[in-house]
C-alpha cells in the first residue's frame, strides 16, 4: 500500500569498536534497570576452577589483560557476569588460542 508520506532515512557510519561500546552500554542500562538479583561474587579460586586455569595465569589476566576483578582484603571477587564479557570480548580477536577461549567461554555462561 503506498502513502503519500515520504520516509527519510538517515545513514550512521561507526566503527566496530563503537558499535560495542554502544551494545556494551545498552546492556549495563538493561541491566541496571531489570531490578533483579545483585550479581554473584566469584572467588579467585572458582574463577580458576571455572575457567580451568591457574591462580598465578588468573592474576594476570587480571594485571595484564583488564579481567574485571574487584579487591576484598587481600582477595580477587569476581563476577561471572564480568568474566563472560571480558571472553566475549577476546573472542573477536582471531588467533591461536580461539578453541580455549571458545571452551572458557562456554563453562563461564
Amino acid at each position: 500500500m503506498k502513502t503519500s508520506e515520504s520516509l527519510e532515512l538517515e545513514l550512521v557510519v561507526i566503527s566496530a569498536a563503537q558499535l560495542r561500546v554502544l551494545i556494551a552500554e545498552a546492556v549495563r542500562d538493561a541491566i541496571g534497570k531489570g531490578g533483579g538479583e545483585p550479581p554473584e561474587y566469584l572467588t579467585l579460586d572458582q574463577v580458576c576452577e571455572l575457567l580451568q586455569a591457574s591462580r598465578r595465569t588468573v592474576r594476570d589476566w587480571v594485571q595484564r589483560d583488564g579481567l574485571p576483578a574487584m579487591k576484598a582484603g587481600a582477595e580477587y571477587r569476581f563476577t561471572r557476569t564480568n568474566i563472560v564479557r571480558w571472553l566475549e570480548e577476546r573472542r573477536i580477536k582471531p588467533g591461536v588460542h580461539q578453541t580455549k577461549l571458545d571452551e572458557r567461554l562456554q563453562r563461564a555462561k
